[in-house]
């Protein structure tokens, strides 16, 4: 059960960042935003909450993987079916809510570490453009 529990919360983390974006989401995701020098680009958060719930997912599968080969599982077997149906999904959305949640913190936490623009250490490329601020 354990195994299925984290391959299907991982499934779902992944599934979640691709199949649920509605429309206004993909035209904000390939809106030209243009970066100002001395700060941070505005979808750097945006870019690390997405990377590490990525992560999270493909950590969840390998885990429920990995409890699968290994042959670690919790006998369910004279459980009540309402009550294992109960107690899967409430582990699923456990599972959900504490990858999302940590994803978040973990983006949140390095979204500081990222140096603020700066066309004098990393030229713009051809066509590129940003903002100086300093004028």
């Amino acid at each position: 059960m354990f195994g299925l529990l984290f391959t299907l919360s991982g499934s779902i983390l992944l599934a979640v960042m691709v199949a649920a974006r509605e429309e206004y989401a993909i035209k904000e995701l390939t809106a030209t935003i243009v970066p100002t020098k001395g700060k941070v680009h505005p979808r750097v958060l945006e870019i690390l909450k997405e990377t590490y719930l990525f992560r999270m997912g493909l950590l969840y599968i390998i885990l429920g993987t990995t409890l699968q080969v290994l042959g670690f599982d919790v006998s369910v077997d004279s459980i009540n079916i309402f009550i294992k149906l109960t107690l899967f999904i409430v582990g699923t959305f456990t599972l959900l809510w504490v990858g999302k949640k940590v994803s978040f913190y973990c983006a949140e936490k390095n979204v500081s570490t990222f140096p603020p623009y700066n066309p004098d250490i990393k030229r713009p490329k051809i066509g590129e453009i940003f903002l100086d601020n300093d004028e």
